[in-house]
């Protein structure tokens, strides 16, 4: 069974701010993690390390348009391997701004439940900082 977890939110940032803050390391920095090594590169290799841990998450950057990025793991992380993330952005449906669909598809078919629901959750929580981010242009980084 193919996994994918699809979530949306909208912000009144412009697209390219959108792309900038999930493409560039000081955008990582200020919503995902402060352990962030990320260069706006096609074929470069960002790298997420987080608190507390050596576990990391190595990206490999497939895209990055005026609309979308979207980025391949690299199979450091459990059940991960060959997952793909991408970040798209429109017209916010509700009025001015801009929507973000963030999707994380792919994952391996043996993902326990518990834990891909663990992380779903957790990508939400993130997605929500990269909203809060954006609006505010205080860096709030899910992982300090």
């Amino acid at each position: 069974m193919d996994r994918a977890i699809v979530l949306a939110t909208d912000t009144k940032a412009a697209p390219k701010e959108i792309v900038d803050a999930v493409s560039t390391e000081e955008g990582e920095r200020g919503f995902w993690t402060a352990k962030s090594s990320v260069e706006p590169r096609v074929g470069s290799t960002a790298v997420f390390g987080f608190p507390g841990t050596e576990a990391t998450v190595k990206m490999r950057v497939d895209e990055i348009g005026s609309d979308a990025v979207r980025w391949t793991c690299l199979g450091d992380f459990p059940h991960w391997e060959r997952s793909t993330v991408t970040w798209t952005t429109g017209p916010a449906p509700s009025g001015p701004g801009t929507r973000i669909v963030f999707r994380h598809e792919h994952f391996s078919g043996d993902y326990p439940e518990a834990e891909f629901g663990s992380v779903a959750y957790t990508w939400a929580l993130i997605l929500e900082r990269l909203q809060r981010y954006l609006d505010s242009g205080k860096p709030q980084p899910f992982f300090p």
